[in-house]
């Protein structure tokens, strides 16, 4: 979880830069998640803008929330990536701004959070919550919810045969309630992997990735995964304390270690977009 003590350090140069970075970035994909933005800047950027909002009235909280619609994306999406349990998610929203939220105040962010996907022509979503649908759509698989997600990838992987499209294609074929009380998954996250679409496929790949590096104890291949932070750490700790198994090995490492031998034309939904994939140098006998 962020650093709750971030938010005081936001300066308002600060928030204007995060403004325009995530007003640009927000143009070019369908879901929040597909940004790389980190945590606790969401955090603190969010916080700042919940003080302008509490401290205005009526019209001037409008345009607040106007102005800074692309600090609220992704601030509400980022306390809901790392904070939702249980369908609760407006105190942990109170808790990290610090700033209290009657069911008024939240029915009027939760309404600024749809219209923000309009003005950005993100994806909108039909759910049985009004506005906490469409934010933990946007949000992918919270933290709360990795670890049956994790846990059950690790029992239907074969090795190389499964892949993210395959995974979330069984999931959106099953039974909701046989994937909750059997697999214990809960509803936000076989929501995003059943309708999700790209990037819901694009993470469950790299999900498996993750896991085949850490069961490997290939620290390294991490970062070039491309998970947030906030994932890679709880699996970290899930597999540490025991409640994620490792992959095994030579399943795990065909995944990792596999060799792309000519150039391919590839889709990364969350950095690249459509780009080409050219294989390594060969490097048998030259010094590096």
């Amino acid at each position: 979880m962020p650093d709750l003590d971030a938010p005081a350090g936001m300066s308002e140069q600060r928030l204007r830069e995060l403004l325009v970075s995530w007003h640009q970035a927000l143009q070019g994909v369908s879901l929040i998640a597909e940004l790389p933005f980190r945590d606790d800047e969401a955090y603190a950027a969010l916080s700042r803008v919940l003080m302008h909002y509490k401290g205005n009235r009526g019209a001037e909280r409008a345009k607040i929330l106007r102005q800074y619609r692309a600090v609220l994306l992704v601030g509400l999406t980022s306390v809901a990536a790392n904070e939702y349990s249980d369908g609760t998610f407006w105190p942990a929203v109170v808790k990290s701004s610090r700033q209290q939220l009657n069911a008024a105040h939240q029915s009027e962010l939760g309404s600024a959070f749809q219209s923000g996907l309009d003005w950005y022509h993100l994806s909108r979503f039909e759910t049985p919550h009004r506005y906490l649908g469409e934010i933990l759509m946007h949000a992918g698989v919270p933290v709360s919810g990795l670890a049956p997600y994790l846990e059950l990838l690790a029992k239907k992987d074969k090795g190389d045969r499964l892949s993210g499209a395959i995974f979330n294609a069984w999931i959106a074929r099953s039974d909701q309630h046989t994937l909750t009380v059997q697999h214990h998954l809960s509803v936000p996250v076989t929501r995003f992997l059943a309708h999700g679409r790209e990037v819901a496929e694009d993470f469950t790949d790299r999900a498996l990735d993750m896991m085949a590096a850490l069961s490997q104890g290939v620290e390294a291949e991490l970062s070039s995964i491309g998970l947030p932070q906030r994932i890679t750490d709880a699996a970290r700790e899930l597999l540490a304390g025991g409640s994620m198994h490792p992959v095994p090995a030579a399943r795990g490492h065909r995944r990792v270690a596999a060799m792309q031998l000519v150039p391919e034309i590839r889709y990364d939904p969350i950095h690249l977009g459509v780009h080409v994939s050219l294989p390594p140098l060969p490097t048998d006998g030259v010094d590096i």
